[in-house]
């Protein structure tokens, strides 16, 4: 598929999005499009999730749309409805209490402040908002690094990256997706504690592994799979994953 067919897939859908934030306005509420579909719309890559991000609740939500059977999901506040013929995950406004398992959080509270939504988010570029009208809001810079091809934790990255140790493999996804190098203090934190990837069932090291490597800009992630000593870690795998023993020997 050409890369004009697929930007204007792209196009079709933040469209799409558009209308569905008109419909939740209209009721009264706030809403946007944010995560990963505006950090590859920005960045004229195709995408497949939608995140929309709102004040309405979970049961507002069910009564606007058509939605799909309840998941685990929910109890963190987010519901995947159907609309115009795509998926989107709506998540109300939410804060999040300490992580005790390093992957999720003790406990979720609903919130009115949408910045104080985003802080609780990964990474920078995928923190930006877009409304109804193309308009970007963009409170922890991600349009600067998405400019300057850093991926950054928001806030410290301490905080983030070992509260939820899958972000570290996320790190390395977002390098093999886009050929993002690692600011320096983000990196720093991750070489620190690297050695939490422990922490993390087979299982999920699996899936995550997966989608790193069906990315296009492997070498970069390999190097530093590698520098960070994530291969220590991961050759465990090597069952599944062959190339884990390539990126022993860079």
């Amino acid at each position: 598929m050409s890369k004009n067919i697929l930007i204007s897939e792209s196009k079709y859908k933040i469209k799409k999005s558009q209308e569905l934030l008109k419909i939740l306005k209209k009721k009264g509420f706030e809403a946007y499009i944010v995560g990963g579909a505006i950090r590859d719309f920005l960045s004229n890559i195709s995408f497949d999730d939608i995140d929309i991000t709102t004040n309405a609740s979970i049961e507002e939500i069910k009564k606007n749309f058509e939605y799909i059977k309840k998941s685990f999901r929910e109890k963190y506040g987010t519901v995947k409805v159907y609309f115009e013929k795509i998926y989107f995950d709506i998540t109300s406004y939410r804060k999040e209490g300490p992580y005790l398992d390093y992957r999720h959080p003790s406990y979720i509270c609903f919130i009115s402040d949408i910045k104080e939504d985003i802080y609780r988010r990964d990474f920078t570029i995928n923190s930006i908002l877009m409304d109804e009208n193309n308009n970007l809001i963009d409170y922890f810079h991600g349009c600067e690094d998405l400019r300057k091809k850093k991926i950054r934790t928001i806030g410290d990255p301490y905080q983030k990256l070992t509260e939820d140790v899958v972000r570290m493999l996320r790190i390395f996804y977002l390098q093999a997706k886009l050929n993002f190098d690692i600011e320096i203090n983000t990196l720093k934190v991750l070489i620190q504690n690297i050695f939490l990837l422990e922490k993390i069932k087979n299982e999920i090291l699996i899936e995550e592994l997966k989608k790193i490597f069906s990315q296009k800009y492997l070498k970069k992630a390999f190097l530093d799979i590698k520098k960070t000593n994530a291969i220590v870690f991961l050759r465990k795998l090597k069952n599944c994953f062959p190339i884990l023993s390539e990126i022993e020997k860079l």
